[in-house]
């Protein structure tokens, strides 16, 4: 493991404080969202954006892999407030209340949007990496395992591998689905190897 990656943990975090949530929102979203997922005929959506402010709390019923690679901010997930900066990558299963508050610097970020059912393409060589479980899946006890901080190195591997997949999904060359599925399972490979 990279000696630079930290895994966060309950300690880190503190309840969270009082953003409320918008109701129909992630409704909305989950609509657009698997719109353009069934229109590119795909089982995930990958997103290039920023936050400059704080973004109210809310759940939709897919999953978020995020890739931060900059900015500071606090992070609202299933009740604790989590430190958000360069290098932390996180995942927000199906269901769970989150946001962002006291955005200090912009947040920029790749973020990923799937449903939990297609992890079913993920082959059990993946599954049995470190960590697969503990970043993938909900956790029964409410702690948010799934998160960690990557080093620079590791950093700048993950963005390019996400620009790659940004072009491929741009571009849109023949076979891209089945290239963007096999870029997703290489991108996750070498996130959990930092776990």
């Amino acid at each position: 493991n990279n000696t630079q990656t930290k895994k966060l943990n309950k300690e880190e975090a503190r309840p969270a404080s009082s953003l409320l949530p918008k109701k129909g929102v992630g409704e909305v979203m989950y609509t657009f969202i698997y719109n353009e997922c069934e229109k590119n005929q795909m089982d995930f959506h990958i997103v290039r954006g920023y936050h400059e402010e704080d973004h109210f709390i809310h759940t939709h019923d897919f999953a978020e892999f995020t890739i931060i690679t900059d900015g500071e901010a606090t992070h609202i997930a299933g009740g604790y407030e989590y430190p958000l900066k360069r290098g932390e990558v996180y995942v927000i299963p199906p269901n769970v209340w989150h946001g962002l508050k006291d955005v200090k610097k912009t947040i920029h970020q790749y973020h990923f949007k799937f449903n939990m059912a297609s992890l079913t393409m993920f082959d059990d060589e993946l599954k049995n990496i470190s960590g697969f479980f503990s970043m993938f899946l909900p956790s029964k006890n409410g702690n948010f395992g799934n998160r960690l901080c990557l080093g620079e190195e590791d950093l700048q591997t993950v963005t390019n591998m996400c620009e790659m997949m940004l072009k491929e999904y741009e571009e849109k060359k023949p076979g891209y689905v089945l290239a963007l599925k096999s870029m997703l399972v290489a991108l996750i490979c070498v996130v959990l190897r930092s776990y």
